[in-house]
């Protein structure tokens, strides 16, 4: 069954309260790889699904927590329009990953820098807290709030503030024109073009620096594309394998992402011009080099480099670290949310304390 499970999920976080058993917020599981072991029940949204309103006109669409993102893509596509951040679809099945989980992660594709994060197109949420309580915050406009925009307060925080049973989003049109460009170029060069570009008004979509070349994607009207690309001395890439390409880099299907190998992967978000890695290891470069993917199984040695640029790095499958000042702030929003703890997440809140 599937529909509106809204009742079903209100008298689940009732009785779990009652019981005193800790719960965590589940969907397809496509982000498991992400968070450690959790000490809960899951509370299942995974037919809590369906597109509850979507106006293509306003460019806005409502839809419950627990629809398959695959689903709201095309359903979108249909229409000419898309979720400008490309979040990711994290497993290999074809229907893995919901719209509630993508919006818990907070995380966002290949087009992150020029489209936007996700967070930035959370217009509004309808949220089960951890008294079982439905509250709705935010619409389906834009609009300047006084106070904390608990809406977009949901992106990031792992379901630690509820469960999202519906979300709307702001959505934009896809571009007339797309082109990939490769350039053979070592990470060094890669890094140094991409400070040269951020210096143009090229329509730039998406970089990702791998294995020796870098991929470069212009979107935009077609002699916009074509105009932009005319600096760039590099091979064109045929449209169908450009797509499988960037879909691979934003599912993290791409082979550098393979769970298979040994050494621990990080995620290390960085200013775009800040220095490489000057240590051993194997990395990917997306977002102009602001995010930088690294292989290495010394946590001090990442750990030193990002805060040596000013960056922040996580490793994939331990707990998501928070600064002490942000720390705080989400543990007083938690307890106003969550007063019994009921939910957990993977956000370490440790350094609150």
């Amino acid at each position: 069954m599937s529909g509106d499970q809204t009742a079903e999920l209100a008298a689940a976080v009732a009785s779990a309260v009652a019981e005193n058993r800790p719960l965590f917020i589940a969907g397809h599981g496509s982000k498991k790889a992400w968070q450690p072991e959790l000490q809960a029940e899951p509370l299942d949204l995974a037919t809590h699904t369906g597109v509850i309103d979507y106006q293509p006109t306003e460019l806005v669409v409502t839809t419950r927590g627990g629809t398959p993102l695959s689903e709201l893509n095309q359903v979108l596509a249909e229409q000419g329009q898309q979720l400008a951040s490309e979040p990711p679809l994290l497993g290999a099945a074809a229907k893995q990953g919901t719209v509630g989980g993508a919006v818990a992660s907070g995380f966002s594709g290949p087009a992150r820098p020029w489209g936007g994060s996700l967070r930035d197109a959370v217009l509004g949420v309808e949220l089960l807290n951890g008294k079982g309580e439905v509250l709705r915050f935010g619409g389906q406009v834009m609009k300047n709030v006084a106070g904390y925009d608990v809406s977009r307060l949901q992106a990031g925080a792992w379901g630690s503030l509820g469960a999202m049973l519906n979300i709307s989003l702001r959505v934009q049109p896809i571009a007339a024109a797309t082109q990939t460009m490769k350039l053979d170029l070592d990470a060094e060069q890669a890094n140094a073009l991409a400070r040269e570009m951020a210096q143009k008004h090229l329509p730039l979509t998406a970089t990702c620096w791998v294995n020796g070349s870098y991929y470069l994607r212009l979107s935009g009207h077609a002699d916009t594309v074509t105009q932009g690309l005319k600096p760039l001395s590099g091979q064109l890439i045929d449209a169908d394998a450009a797509a499988v390409f960037w879909q691979a880099i934003r599912d993290q299907q791409h082979e550098f992402f393979a769970t298979a190998q040994a050494k621990p992967l990080w995620r290390v978000v960085t200013p775009p011009a800040a220095p490489l890695p000057d240590f051993t290891g194997e990395f990917l470069l997306e977002w102009q080099g602001g995010l930088r993917w690294l292989r290495h199984d010394n946590t001090d040695v990442v750990r030193d480099y990002a805060l040596k640029v000013g960056g922040w790095c996580w490793a994939v499958g331990q707990l998501q670290p928070i600064d002490v000042a942000q720390a705080r702030l989400m543990q007083r929003l938690k307890h106003a949310f969550d007063p019994t703890d009921i939910f957990v997440s993977t956000l370490d809140f440790s350094s609150a304390n």
